[in-house]
């Protein structure tokens, strides 16, 4: 009876399985795209939602190119119940659209294939406008023309001349201009300047201009640069790698409780902002570089090209003949300094020359030489001259220095070289001696005898004494290839460092928690947070958002827990940045504890 009654279970079990699964594979799965919002703003994001009800096994469609948007994917949602014995299941495909210009757009239909069956959307329709301010006149704001996100964030380029000698100097500017959105995380421009010498870019300067009638919040750059070869040569365009920050929709509430404060409590938590990387780009400029003049040249030309000064000194201005004089020789103005060579005597009889030594100031080039005047009749330095092209006055030009007098006086006394030879000593007879002939031969005593057989390498802790030097030079090995790890593998080495960084920056943390220094605090939380995952998985810390930390600890396998943990550490991060006044100190202590769990969580994860 007992057997019969589980075989009756068992066949229950089979058969009810077999009809859910029936009734699922029956079922037509069905594909319905919707948005959180169907009216947005320039500086906001939307969220897509791709579902698929009746499966939970569809995979995340590729998404083709939507007109106005910038498409990213969020990752998924699923859901499964049972009701009445009837099993049901779907699965969401979550995707970000940031607008990219305002109008109104329709969104689908869409078509997926998966495993042979073919998929088609419904069609929606949104509406991206300009300004965020809530009771806007919507007729109003309709009839504004077309704007797009390049017309709220931007990169322009400039030269002052759109022509240029070789080696000539050419300031370059780069401005990025916001307007009306957020943006954060500025990285240095870059810039296409094949045929071109560029250096460093000053420290950037912020300022606010007007451009037709908006006003911007402007980013510049400065630096500067000097064409190699001549010829026509294109410049640019610039490049400048950002994260455009986007508001989110806010959780719309649903409790007395939320109600009685008038919001949703875990909205300022959990922050309503989110990063996307952003590329923006300026057009690109074409320069025509001219070959220097040939009519002209000076016959001491060495290439300096700008508009400079020249002046000598001597020190000291009386000497004896095979003392030294350095000559101290300074170009300053405004130019290309790197083209700049040290002046040339016109003669050099009666004196030796030695190379001269360089140091470079900002605008200004300093030249020491170091003359001997070898005879009393040198009266005078002899002229020395600096010739360039001044790309101003677009002509060569020729300092003169020199014909300074110089007082050597005759050495007063000449000394000679004396050869001192050595006495000569006579040869003497060498007398062949007869060895034995006068030896006593005498036993010493036999000293300490022993036994035979028993040597001292046979002894135990000889033998126990020759694995020391074995042991030190394994120590020395080991230490030598830890070095050289640490020096070649880089990933290693930031793996090292990584705890200890991390917990240096948490002590910090601490201290600023107890200081309540909010803002400080989570940016020191930020910090501490890139440079741990990008020491830790040797990738670069600057670039490091919450979207990469979900690529990268996914990738190695993490927990989803952790890494929605750690996304919302991000995320409080920018919460303040935004409204700080939200983040009380209950806040930073869980923040810090949060931090503390995760990192621990991360050092012990062999992934």
């Amino acid at each position: 009876m007992k057997k019969v009654y589980i075989i009756a279970v068992a066949f229950y079990l089979a058969a009810s399985v077999f009809f859910i699964s029936s009734a699922t594979h029956a079922e037509e799965i069905k594909f319905h795209i919707s948005l959180d919002r169907n009216i947005m703003y320039l500086g906001q994001s939307a969220q897509l939602n791709l579902q698929f009800e009746g499966s939970s096994r569809i995979p995340a469609p590729d998404v083709p190119d939507i007109d106005g948007f910038q498409v990213r994917y969020a990752g998924p949602s699923t859901r499964m119940s049972i009701v009445s014995g009837r099993m049901s299941s779907s699965v969401t495909h979550i995707y970000r659209l940031v607008p990219l210009k305002t109008g109104k757009f329709q969104i689908g239909p869409f078509s997926f294939e998966h495993k042979g069956d073919t998929y088609t959307s419904n069609m929606i329709s949104a509406e991206v406008l300009d300004s965020a301010a809530h009771g806007m006149d919507r007729a109003r704001e309709q009839d504004k023309q077309e704007v797009n996100l390049s017309d709220r964030v931007f990169v322009k380029m400039h030269i002052e001349k759109t022509g240029a000698y070789i080696n000539e100097i050419i300031p370059l500017t780069i401005k990025l201009y916001v307007n009306g959105i957020s943006i954060r995380d500025i990285q240095y421009p870059e810039y296409y300047h094949e045929g071109f010498s560029n250096g460093q870019f000053d420290k950037p300067r912020q300022y606010k201009e007007a451009r037709r009638e908006v006003l911007y919040d402007v980013v510049e750059f400065k630096t500067i640069l000097f064409a190699t070869r001549e010829g026509k040569h294109t410049l640019g365009p610039a490049r400048i790698k950002a994260n455009l920050v986007t508001q989110k929709k806010r959780r719309r509430s649903s409790s007395s409780f939320d109600d009685f404060f008038g919001r949703d409590p875990f909205d300022g938590f959990f922050g309503n902002y989110e990063a996307h990387p952003i590329e923006l780009k300026s057009e690109e400029m074409s320069l025509n570089v001219l070959p220097l003049p040939v009519e002209g040249r000076p016959g001491d030309f060495r290439g300096a090209v700008g508009n400079f000064n020249f002046s000598l000194s001597v020190s000291p201005a009386e000497v004896t003949a095979g003392d030294p004089v350095t000559l101290t020789m300074m170009i300053s103005g405004e130019g290309n300094f790197n083209s700049v060579n040290s002046p040339e005597l016109t003669q050099h009889d009666g004196f030796k020359t030695y190379e001269p030594q360089a140091t470079q100031e900002e605008n200004r080039k300093m030249f020491e030489q170091i003359v001997i005047p070898t005879t009393n009749a040198v009266k005078k330095i002899p002229a020395i001259s600096f010739s360039f092209f001044n790309t101003d006055k677009e002509q060569y030009q020729t300092i003169l220095r020199g014909d300074m007098p110089l007082i050597v006086r005759k050495p007063e006394k000449t000394e000679e070289i004396t050869i001192i030879e050595g006495p000569r000593f006579a040869e003497r007879a060498l007398i062949k001696e007869t060895f034995g002939r006068d030896i006593i031969y005498i036993k010493e005593p036999p000293g300490k005898l022993r036994e035979k057989g028993r040597y001292f390498y046979n002894n135990p802790l000889f033998l126990l004494f020759q694995i020391v030097p074995l042991l030190a030079l394994f120590f020395v090995w080991t230490i030598k290839k830890r070095k050289e790890k640490l020096t070649t593998d880089i990933g290693y080495a930031r793996r090292l460092l990584a705890p200890r960084k991390a917990k240096k920056g948490m002590r910090e943390a601490e201290h600023l928690l107890e200081k309540n220094r909010t803002g400080e605090f989570y940016d020191d939380v930020f910090r501490t947070v890139r440079e741990y995952v990008g020491n830790r998985y040797h990738v670069p810390s600057g670039g490091i958002t919450s979207e990469v930390v979900d690529d990268v600890l996914t990738e190695k396998g993490v927990d989803q827990d952790i890494v929605s943990r750690l996304k919302n550490v991000f995320k409080e991060c920018d919460m303040a940045r935004y409204a700080p006044s939200e983040l009380g100190k209950a806040n930073m202590q869980d923040t810090l504890k949060e931090l503390k769990e995760i990192i621990d969580y991360l050092e012990r994860y062999k992934g």
